[in-house]
């Protein structure tokens, strides 16, 4: 039986791109969105290729009067697909536009216009066939048999698929879209074309599942600071706070110990009633971090928290679980696909402001990773930027 198509309407707040998929050979691109009942989809968009823009010379004539290809561009394109057919492009189309970069404007012109040049639009099956063909047409240069020397600059090429799919089409990285699909029984949404997402505009907002966390660890040498290379210095607790879209909580806390030893904690108070905190008894450190990737995925959070967790907490659950190998099973935490293995982050920047910054956490595709720390050092001029002074 073939289902009926329906129309969807989503808050986009993330977009994922895999532009090195080995299995397709091509780029993936998955859209995450909460619908107007803060239920999370995703949805895996298709038919986008990365593309280039191939800067050509303004003196030489590539379109006629009519807009269609001289001979010299027609040349150029069968010489492009002769050389490259290893990554040959899917589509190539010769355009004029302004320059991405610049203030070429018409003299004169009032208002003022700018200038536009000749470019020949080049769009690759992948990112990895865009690289490949980047590095063929390194140079400034090239003969193209029986034409005359042809300089070229390339446009554009470090730009990844969701800049350029957000760039080119009517997609915002986070807002409002709608699309059309075909009915399904799951919030996993798959074919559908970048072409047929539009933008929508609207004035309220979903509430998105909030998941807030802490971790405590020992110093096995008294007197000094923990360090995540060293053997004993475990993770021995984490606390997790779930928010809903309702305003409820589900407080967790993830311990080692054992069940006939566990020491329950008082609940809290929430908005005058009192919540239990559910506790997760763990027989080890690895156990804990492992309990802890499931709980995440289990809560369906939208946004992970935390004070200092760039700083901190990540990198110290993901060096202890190097350390002893258990990262590949703790890492799977992607919204709505739970074997999926999540990448590490690490970067590193420095400026006058903010010198010597790095920050290390999980991707998870779906799930958006906010430190506060960076939030309030960034907003608030204080004296100490301790949690318990803040």
């Amino acid at each position: 039986m073939i289902k009926s198509m329906t129309s969807i309407e989503l808050f986009a707040y993330a977009l994922t791109v895999n532009d090195h998929d080995a299995l397709h050979q091509r780029t993936v691109i998955r859209m995450f969105g909460l619908d107007a009942q803060s239920r999370t989809h995703v949805v895996h968009v298709t038919n986008f290729c990365p593309y280039l823009y191939l800067m050509l010379d303004p003196s030489r004539k590539w379109l006629t009067p009519r807009g269609t290809p001289t001979g010299e561009a027609l040349a150029l394109e069968a010489y492009i697909e002769r050389t490259c057919s290893a990554f040959a492009p899917v589509k190539m189309s010769f355009v004029m536009k302004p320059k991405l970069y610049g203030a070429d404007v018409v003299p004169g012109s009032k208002p003022p216009t700018r200038v536009s040049w000749p470019f020949l639009f080049v769009a690759f099956r992948s990112a990895s066939d865009r690289t490949k063909f980047t590095w063929h047409f390194r140079g400034k240069s090239l003969y193209v048999p029986g034409l005359p020397r042809l300089w070229y600059n390339v446009a554009e090429e470090h730009l990844n698929s969701a800049q350029q799919m957000t760039g080119l089409g009517n997609v915002k990285t986070i807002g409002w879209t709608r699309f059309v699909v075909r009915e399904r029984d799951a919030y996993v949404w798959d074919a559908v074309s970048w072409k047929s997402i539009v933008s929508l505009e609207r004035n309220v907002y979903p509430s998105p599942t909030i998941a807030s966390f802490d971790i405590e660890v020992y110093s096995s040498v008294t007197g000094t600071m923990c360090t995540a290379d060293r053997a004993g210095d475990d993770v021995f607790q984490i606390s997790l706070v779930v928010q809903r879209p309702d305003g409820s909580i589900d407080p967790i806390l993830l311990t080692i110990s054992h069940e006939d030893g566990l020491c329950v904690p008082e609940p809290i108070q929430w908005n005058g009633s009192s919540i239990p905190i559910r506790v997760v008894a763990c027989d080890d450190e690895i156990m804990l971090m492992q309990m802890f990737s499931r709980e995440l995925v289990d809560s369906g959070a939208n946004v992970v928290i935390g004070y200092n967790v760039y700083g901190f907490d990540w990198p110290y659950i993901i060096t202890r679980a190097r350390r002893v190998g258990a990262l590949p099973t703790i890492d799977t935490m992607a919204v709505l696909c739970p074997e999926e293995n999540c990448n590490v982050r690490e970067t590193e920047w420095s400026s006058a402001a903010r010198p010597d910054q790095k920050i290390m956490y999980i991707d998870a595709p779906g799930r958006v990773n906010v430190d506060l720390f960076s939030v309030v050092k960034s907003t608030y001029n204080f004296g100490s930027y301790k949690l318990a002074d803040v």
